[in-house]
């Protein structure tokens, strides 16, 4: 109930704003966006609505609908006092219903938006750009919207294609990724010809042991910390592709470090840090007519083998955009994670049928059906779901909805 009253009130405050402009403008509620801008304010809000329906295979056959709701807002610190560039974050993410992933069972998820249903403080940050080179972020954020991020593996929705299942599943509560973000700073220094590092230090328990989900900001960093840090080649971002011979690409490596101590997979012993690395490469691969490219990315990571479930993870996928309508995308991608030796031969001691890899084929496509909504029906496929050779392959099929200000 306390969801829905959210949403309503969201709605109805959209709505006012939207009214509030010159009816004779052209895009009102753009228009009053921009002139809040103008001010140094920048509001946005985002509404995902998720159902999905597990045709065959996996844990059970069935339909689970799950939406999420992400608002927040920006203020601009440099048009409000004038001061070197700076931004001051916040926003709020509210996810009602069920979880899709409980039909399949995939390790590595169905639904990127999908979790317990809670309503909390999401991220709280503030970003200096010191100077041309050199910014600085602090506060409560996500740290797969720092590090591991991509432009083409955003389009689609398993949970993999954010942040690798190799560093997404390992820490105690997980690294502070969606929807558990704990209290960081990242540091983002730029030279050369779009070359960059980036530095970052992070509580390593986000929330709490005893309550997960509870937004928690830990100053002393009493549970640890996850060291990270990315160096990279990133042209991808300002590129015009303009002929078949233009080429550009985003190149990347990360390394990542827990310094708690963690469980081993097999016995109570306790183990001393968690490490693991991460690459990958993507490009706009060719030109296919005046507005329409292929573009594509390849991922790889390792991750420690004493304590983590899996230790090996690769994605790749196709990415065509711009070519049945404007700003349209349709993706082809796999993902596969690999269980580490020593906890696949626990789990054979356990009589548990473990397959050493699970594996993850998605379809999907993208296209908006106003200025504020889009629609993209997914087709994803899991050999071996929850790494089990006694469980079916499963096939999912569903409907993704957004609505966006």
């Amino acid at each position: 109930m306390k969801f829905k009253l959210v949403l309503y009130l969201i709605i109805i405050f959209t709505n006012l704003i939207t009214l509030s402009a010159n009816p004779e403008d052209e895009g009102n509620s753009k228009n009053f966006k921009s002139r809040l801008n103008m001010y140094g304010v920048d509001l946005n809000f985002k509404y995902t609505a998720d159902f999905y329906n597990n045709v065959s295979g996996g844990v059970e056959t069935g339909s689970k609908f799950i939406n999420q709701i992400h608002f927040g807002t920006d203020l601009i610190l440099d048009k409000i006092f004038n001061i070197n560039p700076a931004i001051l974050h916040a926003s709020f993410i509210g996810v009602k219903g069920n979880q899709p992933n409980d039909l399949v069972g995939s390790t590595q998820g169905v639904s990127n938006i999908e979790t317990n249903n809670l309503f909390k403080l999401y991220d709280l940050w503030i970003d200096f750009q010191l100077n041309d080179h050199f910014s600085i972020l602090a506060g409560l954020f996500d740290v797969n919207s720092e590090f591991d991020t991509k432009y083409n593996s955003g389009l689609f929705i398993n949970p993999s294609h954010g942040i690798g299942a190799e560093f997404g599943l390992t820490g105690i509560n997980g690294p502070s990724i969606y929807p558990n973000t704990s209290f960081g700073i990242r540091t983002n220094f730029t030279f050369g010809h779009k070359n960059y590092i980036k530095l970052g230090i992070f509580d390593a328990v986000p929330g709490t042991e005893e309550d997960p989900y509870k937004t928690y900001i830990d100053l002393k960093f009493n549970d640890g910390l996850l060291l990270v840090s990315e160096f990279g080649y990133d042209c991808y971002d300002d590129f015009e592709f303009e002929n078949i011979n233009d080429q550009c690409m985003y190149f990347a490596v990360g390394i990542w470090y827990f310094t708690n101590k963690h469980n081993e997979v097999i016995g109570t012993n306790k183990h001393h840090g968690n490490f693991g690395f991460y690459s990958f490469l993507e490009s706009r691969l060719f030109l296919l007519n005046q507005e329409s490219y292929l573009s594509g990315f390849i991922r790889t990571g390792l991750a420690d083998n004493d304590v983590n479930q899996i230790d090996l993870f690769f994605s790749g996928g196709l990415v065509l955009n711009n070519y049945f309508f404007d700003e349209d995308q349709l993706g082809l991608t796999f993902a596969s994670s690999r269980y580490s030796r020593k906890y696949f031969n626990s789990q054979s001691i356990l009589n548990e049928n473990p397959a050493l890899y699970e594996t993850n084929i998605e379809l999907t496509y993208l296209v908006n059906i106003t200025d504020f909504a889009s629609i993209q029906p997914d087709i994803q496929y899991f050999i071996n779901p929850s790494h089990k050779s006694s469980f079916k392959n499963s096939l999912c099929v569903g409907l993704r909805t957004i609505i966006s200000f």
